[in-house]
């Protein structure tokens, strides 16, 4: 049986990690970690050719709820019981054979991967009433306070700590979704909006591990989730959700803890780099620099062989081979002018210790120079990011000693780009709310987004501007437009929205 290994994105080493493709939402397909359990097929992207040309929403008039936050999408801090919800994912996960997984796998197929209206209400049921023990299980994990994963970190390779649980959490947000979907086609709105709940309690829950994939699965359960409120404001009497959309945080899912891993990463593999000032003899030096080289042979194999036999050949030849008088020297500059370290220590280092410290220096330099723009507003980052990204690359190549450095760098722009397409499909979806408000209040659709004065309208949160908007007759049309930072060129997905008056 071939062994499959993955990479820190959870996808299989065959699969470029800079991989992505276009769209509003299906760019996320390719963050997601492999098949749900062996036997499954690898879920494959859609290309960005499969999107709608126009999303056509019919939708209700809706006035602000009363209360007015009497919705929320996230739970409340009263309704949560103290404690992980972990262990009751996890048992969820291990109780179970792999006959019950195939069959809630296929549940996606037949009851999200068909348009709304065609979902079989009588075989919904009778799947959901197979899962119903588990749907209240995961009711009660949303109602935790923490969820804490307890990955064993201690002696294991960063790059191959199985993420089975993440994968397993993807089926259970899709069980939900199917739940939420089943009860808006009942018109059973606040049900619908208690299992949504629950749904962006496990997103977060998930999101909560340490690495980016955990993170980059918590993004695509909370982009399904709101797909169903999509879904739930176009039925006749729908309520509406703006508060409960504005009440939201952003990011919904945050990077930062996943990031701080990622700057670790080397220590997490080599303990003792913690501890670079400890004296060590020349020969536990060459030990340490060996260890670092032959791990860079490692991550080469794992993350270039199979995509890219070329790279991966020129890599192994580079990490093989004895640095230059030249090379060493640069590094001895580097870490006496950028890493504060003395002309004495740096003259008295052997040639290991300074390429043990060069290569952990730069790998900190270069994880710091993507991560920091995940500080900085969207309109700005993102028009960045590739900009940043190939000059980074570039640079660190030039600099490093061996390819070790360069082959771990991530496309952080793809990352970002995840979190950025999530807040943005909130915003959306908050504005299409603002209309419903000011149509219950005036009986029609504004001319202008500015003429909404009942709510305020949120902003584009990619461009820092509105949204595109117009009226076309007894239409309007919202249009959000990508720009070329995030798809390779300007993708317009306008959204139709018509009144549905009595």
């Amino acid at each position: 049986m071939r062994t499959i290994r993955r990479n820190r994105f959870g996808s299989q080493s065959s699969y470029p990690r800079s991989g992505g493709c276009s769209g509003l939402v299906y760019m996320l397909l390719m963050f997601l970690p492999g098949p749900l359990h062996a036997g499954e097929p690898e879920p494959s992207p859609k290309p960005p050719t499969d999107l709608p040309k126009q999303l056509e929403l019919l939708v209700d008039p809706a006035p602000e709820p009363f209360p007015a936050l009497r919705y929320s999408l996230l739970l409340p801090s009263e309704a949560r019981k103290a404690g992980s919800a972990a262990p009751i994912y996890l048992r969820l996960v291990h109780e179970r054979h792999d006959e019950w997984r195939k069959q809630l796998g296929s549940g996606s197929e037949t009851f999200l991967d068909v348009p709304f209206a065609a979902m079989s209400i009588p075989e919904a049921e009778k799947f959901l009433d197979r899962f119903a023990n588990v749907t209240v299980q995961l009711s009660a994990a949303a109602r935790r306070t923490d969820c804490q994963w307890e990955y064993v970190l201690e002696g294991q390779d960063p790059l191959l700590i199985s993420l089975s649980d993440s994968q397993s959490m993807r089926a259970y947000g899709r069980l939900l979704c199917i739940k939420a979907r089943y009860e808006i086609r009942g018109g059973k709105f606040d049900q619908a909006v208690s299992t949504m709940q629950d749904n962006l309690a496990l997103a977060r829950h998930v999101a909560n591990g340490p690495f980016i994939v955990s993170r980059l699965v918590g993004v695509t359960i909370s982009s399904i989730t709101l797909d169903r409120v999509q879904e739930l404001l176009q039925q006749p009497g729908a309520p509406n959700l703006y508060w409960a959309l504005a009440s939201l945080p952003r990011p919904l899912i945050a990077f930062d803890g996943a990031l701080v891993m990622e700057r670790q990463l080397l220590e997490l593999k080599f303990p003792e780099l913690a501890e670079l000032d400890r004296l060590r003899s020349a020969a536990v030096w060459q030990r340490l620099a060996q260890s670092l080289r032959n791990w860079a042979a490692e991550v080469v194999d794992l993350e270039l062989s199979s995509a890219k036999p070329k790279h991966s050949e020129e890599a192994l030849k580079k990490i093989h081979a004895v640095a230059t008088a030249d090379q060493l020297q640069a590094a001895r500059n580097y870490l006496q002018q950028k890493c504060g370290l003395s002309a004495t220590q740096v003259q008295a280092a052997v040639d290991a210790e300074i390429e043990v410290r060069h290569t952990l220096a730069l790998y900190r330099e270069m994880t710091e120079s993507w991560q920091k723009w995940f500080s900085v507003p969207y309109p700005l980052s993102l028009v960045r990011a590739p900009e940043v990204f190939a000059e980074l690359k570039d640079d660190v190549s030039r600099r490093e000693l061996f390819p070790l450095s360069s082959v771990l760098l991530i496309e952080f722009g793809n990352v970002l780009k995840a979190q950025a397409r999530l807040d943005r499909q909130i915003t959306r979806l908050q504005t299409i709310e603002a209309l419903r408000m000011h149509a219950a209040a005036t009986g029609q659709l504004p001319e202008r987004l500015d003429e909404i004065a009942i709510v305020p309208v949120p902003a584009d949160p990619v461009t820092g501007k509105p949204f595109q908007y117009s009226r076309q007759k007894d239409a309007a049309v919202l249009t959000v437009t990508d720009q070329p930072d995030l798809t390779g060129e300007s993708q317009p997905f306008p959204v139709q929205i018509r009144l549905r008056m009595n």
